[in-house]
């Protein structure tokens, strides 16, 4: 009886789950659509808010390597030109001539040169470096904003799956718990103390009744049962006839 009342509760208990599962499944799968789809958007979003800020950082480094270039080479050519100047006046006041004078010149100027020529390089350089990395950290956000959303639409295509076959487990375990399988006490039970009391009966017994012959109350009476019923009442009259057969035939021989 408990095990009845057990297996009732969990049939119940089974179907509502079922009937829950069935009835909100739409409502889930879109739900599950649309919060993927924000996952998705925020993706899109944060992956261009931080390409954004990469670009103004760069944008910002580029512009302080062309102040400090530009700077430089202001600063780079005012020494030169003080140089110069500087050492025409004591070309002069030491009475070097024109020629001497301007080869001292001349190499105060190659190494204000070289000085600019080592800062452009310096610069370019540095401008490389920039849009390098810039390209660099945008291909990096890129990927990794593909892979996101790859793993949202990979996440939402298992949610969708494992809902789906959650219903078809639960449908699978309410079939097989509605149509539970007779076992042989269970037949016995159903096909009542009729069939049960068949057991013992001999097989030469079950076939008197085909030569038997009975009154027409007797037939009728019989036609009414199953066909179980049927057979071991022609069964057991037929016993019976043979008994008071076997006993009239001993009252005539004494």
């Amino acid at each position: 009886m408990a095990g009845d009342l057990a297996l009732a509760a969990q049939l119940l208990w089974t179907g509502v789950e079922l009937v829950w599962l069935k009835a909100t499944g739409g409502i889930m799968t879109h739900l599950t659509s649309w919060w993927n789809t924000l996952r998705s958007l925020w993706a899109d979003g944060w992956s261009g808010l931080v390409a954004v800020m990469t670009a103004v950082g760069a944008n910002m480094q580029q512009l302080w390597a062309d102040i400090t270039h530009g700077i430089y080479d202001r600063w780079n050519w005012t020494v030169g030109k003080v140089s110069e100047g500087l050492i025409r006046a004591a070309a002069t006041a030491q009475g070097l001539s024109a020629e001497e004078t301007q080869a001292w010149v001349d190499e105060s100027n190659a190494m204000t040169d070289q000085a600019a020529t080592e800062s452009a390089s310096n610069y370019a350089r540095t401008t490389s470096e920039i849009g390098k990395n810039l390209a660099k950290s945008l291909d990096d956000i890129e990927t990794q904003r593909q892979s996101t959303k790859a793993r949202i639409a990979s996440d939402e295509k298992t949610q969708l799956s494992a809902a789906e076959q959650r219903v078809k487990d639960l449908q699978a375990q309410f079939d097989a718990m509605s149509s539970p399988k007779v076992g042989p006490e269970q037949e016995a039970a159903q096909a009542g103390p009729l069939a049960a009391a068949m057991t013992g009966v001999p097989a030469a017994a079950m076939g008197v009744s085909a030569a038997s012959t009975f009154r027409a109350a007797e037939v009728s009476g019989l036609a009414a049962g199953s066909p179980v019923e049927r057979i071991l009442k022609e069964s057991l009259t037929a016993q019976q006839q043979t008994a008071d057969n076997t006993k009239n035939s001993g009252k005539v021989k004494r």
